[in-house]
């Protein structure tokens, strides 16, 4: 506070004193204040800040001027931070009688036993305590009945194109086919039937995938194919029957005692890729070999007398 006496003369030549007291009130600058609040809060009064109003999250400085109890300017700067509210929009897909249980949503069964579309929300909070909403939209569809057997050869001698396919699955709108071996060659199709190119010796796995909007349904079949691996007996002397077989199969040879076989000859197992399987002594003219151990396939039976191979023989065995 600041006093003044100011003496003047009046019009007649009196004195005249006069005492002035000036408060003189301060002027605030470089006050700073900082807070942060949700997008879905906007626009946003905060203190003497009165609708605040931002497009987007973000961190802005907001100043202001302000006046103090005294009318004098006072100068304010607001850091503030603004965290996203989420909003997320899904549509997906569920089969009919079955629950979803996806994007954070729990859906039971019970509720999805009518075809049609359905919507929900889900009310969530961000790690900021932001609100985030997430609406479903349901589609509850027929779902996939059940697959069959692949049907086709599965045992091949000869290069060529096969037909292979599976009955119709209900519901289904399209199929796929795969095979395993990269030397095999499939048709296009989108159907119940495929054309399968074998020009090979090898194994290949056939699959066919059923689908529709809400699920996929497999079925698969094993293929063996011995192109390319020729039967041999040097003087057709050599009969194995029955072939095809389920457990068994009896090895002839119509000229035993000649070949001397009693103590020299063998007859080996092996799988179509050339793996020994299993030996055994020929000990008379017919010698039973039991396969029932073995899995359904090819195989092949070598015949030895001694350091030589007398015949060699392609030999399916059923399930």
């Amino acid at each position: 506070m600041v006093t003044r006496r100011i003496t003047n003369e009046t019009a007649n030549g009196c004195d005249s004193s006069i005492t002035l007291f000036l408060v003189v009130n301060p002027s605030y600058y470089g006050i700073t204040d900082e807070t942060s609040t949700c997008q879905s809060n906007i626009p946003f009064d905060y203190k003497g800040f009165k609708s605040l109003n931002v497009s987007k999250p973000g961190i802005y400085t907001i100043e202001r001027t302000f006046d103090t109890r005294q009318g004098c300017d006072s100068v304010v700067t607001l850091t503030l931070e603004v965290f996203p509210s989420y909003t997320v929009n899904i549509t997906d897909v569920v089969c009919q009688g079955e629950p979803y249980r996806e994007n954070g949503f729990n859906i039971s069964a019970d509720e999805n036993q009518i075809l049609g579309t359905y919507y929900y929300e889900l009310h969530l909070q961000s790690i900021h305590g932001c609100d985030s909403t997430v609406n479903l939209t349901l589609k509850v569809k027929q779902p996939l009945g059940s697959i069959g057997n692949i049907a086709g050869n599965t045992l091949i001698a000869e290069a060529g194109a096969y037909t292979y396919s599976t009955a119709p699955v209900s519901n289904a709108i399209s199929y796929r086919w795969e095979i395993s071996n990269s030397n095999w060659t499939l048709s296009a199709s989108n159907s119940t039937s495929v054309r399968l190119y074998i020009p090979t010796p090898g194994n290949g796995i056939l699959t066919v995938t059923a689908m529709n909007d809400c699920k996929e349904v497999t079925s698969t079949l094993n293929i063996q194919s011995s192109i390319d691996i020729n039967s041999f007996d040097e003087e057709k002397r050599i009969l194995i029957y029955p072939n095809p077989t389920r457990d068994r199969v009896e090895v002839q040879i119509s000229d035993f005692d000649k070949r001397n076989c009693q103590n020299n000859c063998y007859v080996n197992i092996y799988d179509m890729y050339g793996k020994w399987l299993a030996v055994q002594q020929i000990t008379r003219e017919t010698t039973y070999v039991d396969l029932s151990t073995f899995a359904g396939g090819l195989y092949l039976l070598r015949i030895s007398n001694g350091a030589n191979i007398i015949g060699t023989f392609k030999v399916i065995k059923n399930e």
